[in-house]
């Protein structure tokens, strides 16, 4: 048995397998109505940039649309922080039986979105809303798609629920009690690939005699991103390197 060298050009491809990637995405906003327009807002999704800020490369566009105009409510604010769009309405009327219809949709060309409902305080001001308190007794998920959404609850906040519960489209979640916005205890994961969710927010009070005043909720966003199957590495070797092998 000898070695024998081969010379000349070698090549060597190296397959490697499908990896996920989760990407940041940060809000802007394009478009925004006034406080009883039903197609509320709009805006792109870029990147996110040096310390959470906003990046330069477009990634998709997001919608939010309500139902207003037809309702006691009315379109209070809108604010954006990391990943997130954070929509405030607000009803005014004693007694109220009226429900906001609150649809978030998003539109991401590549890769897979997930939609996590929250109550992140990017606009929390506790000593002008008394913290943002929760008055409404519940609220109704709806999404096309199928699957479950997880619940994340660690302060049980959310009636007949818990932390790693799965629930499924048309969902009611009562709250307990009067709880406060800026907690952001409480979390909803939708499925993966879920581009549009319906959050329906009950006027219904459980305080005789008060009205619903302002009320927020968070729509988060990552988006996932595979890498292509079958990505080679291929590397050429100079001429003259040898290779041996076996004889």
């Amino acid at each position: 048995m000898r070695l024998k060298t081969i010379t000349g050009s070698a090549i060597i491809v190296a397959a490697l397998s499908s990896i996920a990637l989760g990407q940041g995405l940060f809000p802007t906003i394009s478009n925004r109505a006034g406080t009883k327009a039903d197609s509320f807002a709009s805006g792109s999704y870029v990147n996110v940039g040096t310390n959470g800020t906003a990046g330069n490369q477009d990634l998709g566009n997001w919608t939010l649309t309500t139902s207003v105009s037809d309702t006691d409510f009315f379109n209070d604010g809108l604010v954006v922080g990391p990943d997130g769009i954070q929509y405030t309405s607000r009803n005014d009327t004693i007694a109220s039986t009226d429900v906001n219809e609150i649809r978030f949709s998003t539109d991401l060309p590549q890769g897979s979105p997930q939609i996590s409902i929250s109550q992140s305080a990017y606009n929390n001001e506790p000593a002008l809303w008394n913290g943002g308190q929760i008055e409404s007794t519940l609220i109704q998920l709806f999404w096309e798609g199928g699957g479950q959404a997880r619940v994340s609850d660690p302060a049980n906040q959310l009636r007949g629920v818990s932390t790693g519960s799965n629930v499924i489209s048309g969902i009611s979640l009562p709250f307990n009690g009067n709880v406060h916005n800026d907690m952001d205890a409480w979390q909803i994961d939708l499925p993966v690939g879920i581009d549009a969710v319906q959050v329906n927010w009950s006027s219904a009070n459980p305080v005789a005699g008060s009205d619903l005043t302002r009320e927020w909720v968070t729509f988060n966003v990552t988006n996932t991103v595979p890498e292509p199957n079958g990505l080679a590495l291929v590397v050429t070797a100079l001429a003259g390197l040898g290779i041996f092998r076996r004889r």
